[in-house]
């Protein structure tokens, strides 16, 4: 059982099998940051990392692991879903 805490609940989940799962392009993960409107910092102390590690990630130097490629998606995913009921 869910509580009500004002926020939309996901119906279904970005992925469903790891199979589906790609590692975004340092261009994609920078195309994603762009199209939500946020710093890199604002990315960063969302998902728990430093700002360098956003800009090395974003830059090509590296990338992330599994898990934070899929808290980095779901976060724009979710930062979109925000925008497009804002806009």
């Amino acid at each position: 059982m869910s509580t009500n805490t004002g926020e939309q609940e996901r119906s279904e989940p970005v992925f469903t099998s790891i199979s589906q799962f790609k590692i975004p392009s340092a261009d994609e993960l920078r195309q994603l940051r762009i199209l939500t409107g946020m710093s890199q910092r604002a990315v960063a102390d969302a998902i728990g990392v430093d700002k360098d590690t956003i800009r090395r990630w974003e830059q090509g130097e590296s990338s992330p692991s599994i898990d934070d490629a899929s808290e980095l998606l779901e976060f724009y995913a979710d930062a979109c879903e925000g925008q497009t009921r804002l806009g």
